[in-house]
């Protein structure tokens, strides 16, 4: 389930790989510290989240708008050069976040329900300071299922599915007089629904095509 946390850190990366004005200068709140004192700098937060429920039936299911905001910060000898900078910055923060398909399809977004990008420059001296926050609101699935039962006790742990083995014995494709069931290359359980021989028709008890699909991906 994919959270806050999780939505942050996947924002943080798309904006490093974006190659924008900031380059490698992206934060997010914990590691705020490394920071080197020099500009610009992208700094990502996701100070808000809305749940809507899908239903009142099953476990807890919602449809929640996370709003992701990525702060740009300028420094310039003028405001005109400022406001450039963060006209551009503002552009590739983002094309970072709506042009990566990794970055929506690693994080199930089912959409950008709106962006909202608000731009200021201050000056002090000779400096003008430029900030730019976009924020991104970007709804995703969430479900909680529960742990605690009617009676306040725990449930049991489940099992986790760790692989699936797919193997095809075909109708079209198969051997008119061999006899495979029992032959510890092939798989067992097609002994139910193999035809015997002779036969004119598969399936005859061996798999002509095999998959292995071990988990998680």
């Amino acid at each position: 389930m994919i959270d806050r946390t999780q939505l942050r850190t996947a924002a943080v990366n798309a904006l490093k790989s974006a190659a924008t004005l900031a380059g490698n200068d992206v934060f997010s709140p914990e590691d705020w510290a490394t920071w080197s004192g020099k500009y610009p700098l992208v700094i990502v937060r996701t100070p808000l989240e809305r749940k809507t429920s899908r239903g009142r039936v099953g476990a807890p299911q919602f449809d929640s708008l996370i709003t992701v905001t990525a702060t740009g910060r300028v420094e310039r000898t003028s405001e005109a050069a400022a406001e450039s900078d963060l006209e551009t910055l503002s552009e590739q923060i983002e094309a970072a976040l709506l042009c990566n398909g990794k970055f929506i399809y690693d994080n199930e977004v089912q959409q950008f329900a709106g962006v909202e990008t608000h731009m200021t420059v201050t000056s002090e001296g000779k400096k003008h300071l430029g900030e730019t926050v976009v924020a991104f609101h970007v709804e995703v699935f969430q479900v909680f299922e529960p742990t605690i039962d009617a009676n306040g006790d725990p449930f049991p742990p489940t099992d986790q599915l760790e692989g699936i083995d797919v193997d095809a014995d075909l109708t079209g494709t198969f051997d008119k007089t061999g006899t495979y069931t029992a032959d510890p290359r092939f798989n067992a359980d097609f002994a139910n629904a193999a035809t015997p021989a002779p036969r004119t028709t598969g399936p005859d008890g061996r798999p002509e095509a095999a998959a292995k699909i071990d988990l998680p991906q």
